[in-house]
């Protein structure tokens, strides 16, 4: 009878510990995260246009047709700033950055009737100070800021 009472003791303490290991385990580990339901995806969505919000509810992107039907995209700050834009116009492609107030800094364009690219760098107040444009010869022209032309290549 001892040695059953023995056994007894030794066959609790081993399904103490086998236990004792698993709620441990269970509870040391970190919890995981429920995989959420895939999100229904369409075919097709059409609208005018979009607008991302960020987690403060301020709107950070739009997608969209402008006013006169022309599509954009336009990113924003964090004060709400208008900052990038990409638009297509009637000629070509045309992608601005603007400084903390909304005036365009850089300007990129494609002009497909003429087939000619142009960067424009402007100053604050809106001047343009330096351009570089392209078709099958590449020229540059750097203003002064009253506008004037202080250099320029092909020198003409």
């Amino acid at each position: 009878m001892r040695q059953n009472r023995g056994i007894g003791i030794v066959i609790a303490a081993l399904l103490a510990g086998i236990a004792g290991g698993w709620l441990g385990g269970e509870f040391s580990r970190p919890p995981v995260a429920e995989a959420a339901e895939a999100p229904m995806v369409l075919p097709q969505l059409n609208a005018r246009g979009f607008t991302l919000m960020d987690e403060q509810g301020r709107p950070r992107a739009t997608i969209g047709m402008l006013t006169d039907g022309l599509p954009a995209l336009t990113l924003m700050d964090a004060k709400g700033n208008h900052r990038a834009g990409l638009r297509i116009t009637p000629d070509g492609p045309a992608l601005a950055f603007m400084d903390e107030k909304g005036n365009p800094r850089l300007l990129i364009s494609y002009d497909g009737k003429t087939d000619a690219a142009s960067l424009n760098l402007v100053t604050p107040a809106g001047a343009p100070m330096a351009t570089i444009t392209g078709q099958e010869e590449i020229g540059m022209i750097f203003l002064s800021a009253r506008g004037k032309p202080i250099w320029m290549a092909p020198n003409r």
